[in-house]
């Protein structure tokens, strides 16, 4: 919950001087507020279609490692079950319904021999 990935950094728009800036004594509540405002930057900005292409009209893309995880866990298994694809989106901090989604194009394809 409060890590932050060097993605989630980039994407909200934070170099690595700007996060070298920040004072090693920052008190907890605002070390929280920063992380949760890089995260929701960076959530804004993957949703805007910033990062990859996520198809026609749909503004959101997982990335490469996301992917991987996905597709990993899709060959185990194409139905998982809500509890898997709730501990995905909260890895991935994402909602529920993004990782859900993915897990239905993912049996369409198949389906279609994609």
């Amino acid at each position: 919950e409060g890590e932050v990935s060097v993605m989630d950094t980039q994407l909200a728009g934070f170099s690595l001087e700007d996060l070298r800036a920040i004072p090693p004594n920052l008190d907890a509540e605002r070390a929280k507020a920063l992380i949760d405002e890089i995260k929701q930057a960076a959530y804004k900005n993957r949703a805007k279609g910033n990062v990859g292409s996520g198809g026609p009209g749909t503004g959101f893309t997982f990335s490469k490692s996301e992917v991987k995880i996905l597709e990993g866990v899709f060959q185990q298994k194409a139905y998982p079950s809500r509890e898997q694809k709730k501990r995905l989106a909260a890895q991935f901090d994402v909602p529920y319904e993004k990782v859900q989604g993915w897990f239905v194009r993912a049996r369409k394809k198949k389906k279609k021999g994609g």
